[in-house]
């Protein structure tokens, strides 16, 4: 977990978890953030435009959530986290590196190792919380089969 918590923590100053919610419409339904213990100091909700229609008509909203430290139980929280956002209507749903989501790299194989976490409305749910699962070659692939399947259902 080495490069994830130098990642998640590369302010110095906290910990800030970005999530990305691929959503049918707005507003964001909302949704608690606390998961026991891990309570954020600080939500923000941003919705991402998407001026090249990749998703039209959907849409991405992402959340910065804010922490004096990393949840102690990280795994746990994020598993939690995804499924409250699936179960308030987000398609799928993913954790990534602040400034790693673009419109036009959406899940594929060379930001693959900036995506840690990532949940469907379908029920899958996959977590990558090492170095070795980060880099590996069927983390990769997994994504781009998402972005594969998100894309083709999303197009017009």
């Amino acid at each position: 977990m080495t490069r994830l918590l130098e990642a998640i923590g590369w302010s110095g100053s906290g910990v800030t978890l970005s999530l990305f919610c691929v959503c049918d419409a707005l507003p964001a339904p909302d949704w608690d953030a606390s998961v026991g213990s891990s309570v954020p100091r600080r939500r923000r909700m941003t919705i991402l435009e998407d001026e090249a229609g990749v998703l039209a008509p959907r849409v991405v909203v992402s959340y910065d959530l804010e922490f004096a430290a990393a949840p102690s139980d990280l795994a746990r929280y994020l598993r939690e986290i995804l499924k409250r956002v699936l179960d308030v209507g987000a398609r799928i749903a993913w954790f990534g590196f602040e400034g790693s989501f673009d419109y036009q790299h959406l899940l594929t194989e060379d930001i693959a190792d900036q995506i840690y976490a990532v949940a469907t409305s379908a029920g899958q749910l996959w977590l990558a919380l090492d170095d070795a699962t980060l880099m590996s070659p069927e983390w990769r692939e997994s994504l781009e089969q998402l972005r594969r399947n998100l894309i083709g259902v999303s197009a017009p």
